[in-house]
């Protein structure tokens, strides 16, 4: 676990995370995410199903060292809320 890790090395983890579920990126709606830091994304807009989720949620651990619960993510719901949550439970 990086413990200097701020919020846009965060929020580039899930990104890249949710690509490697999901091939988020390869749609070119979504392929600006990466270098757009104000653009958030809903859940809903992309195929994360119960397995894509669990494949970002324990990527999203090994590189943060916090654990993560699949039933937050449908409630969370957003790219931006999902790395508010993991900055709360880093302590920040």
């Amino acid at each position: 676990m990086n413990e200097s890790m701020d919020r846009p090395a965060i929020r580039a983890l899930v990104i890249e995370a949710l690509h490697r579920a999901t091939g988020l990126l390869n749609e070119p709606a979504f392929a600006g995410l990466r270098g757009d830091a104000t653009r958030d994304l809903a859940f809903a807009d992309i195929e994360l199903d119960s397995l894509s989720i669990l494949e970002v949620l324990m990527e999203l651990e090994d590189a943060t060292g916090v654990e993560l619960d699949p039933d937050l993510v449908p409630e969370l719901g957003t790219l931006d809320r999902l790395v508010d949550h993991i900055e709360a439970l880093r302590g920040r």
